[in-house]
């Protein structure tokens, strides 16, 4: 039997650990993602870098897509122990 190189090796590992899916490009209105930054991923009143910011959620918050702008969305959620929140986000800050 062959062995495999170590650049053909890496290139599996690779494709292995990389997701499926999920990426800011497939983001569709209507579908549950969860925030990943450990040191929170703020929500903003506009689609802008520089929009207020309404909150700073928690890593492993769930978030609903309400819109697809890319490359923000407008999401949903209710965070542990809060009232629920609408605004903008990147669309790469979650998963």
């Amino acid at each position: 039997m062959r062995r495999l190189g170590l650049p053909l090796l890496f290139c599996g590992l690779l494709l292995a650990i990389s997701p499926a899916e999920g990426g800011p490009q497939d983001t569709r209105v209507g579908e549950t993602r969860v925030l990943y930054n450990k040191a929170g991923t703020t929500i903003r009143a506009t689609a802008t870098a520089t929009g207020a910011a309404v909150a700073t959620l928690a890593a492993g918050t769930q978030v609903r897509v309400l819109e697809v702008t890319l490359p923000w969305v407008r999401v949903s959620a209710t965070p542990a122990g809060g009232a629920a929140v609408e605004g903008w986000l990147r669309a790469y800050e979650a998963v």
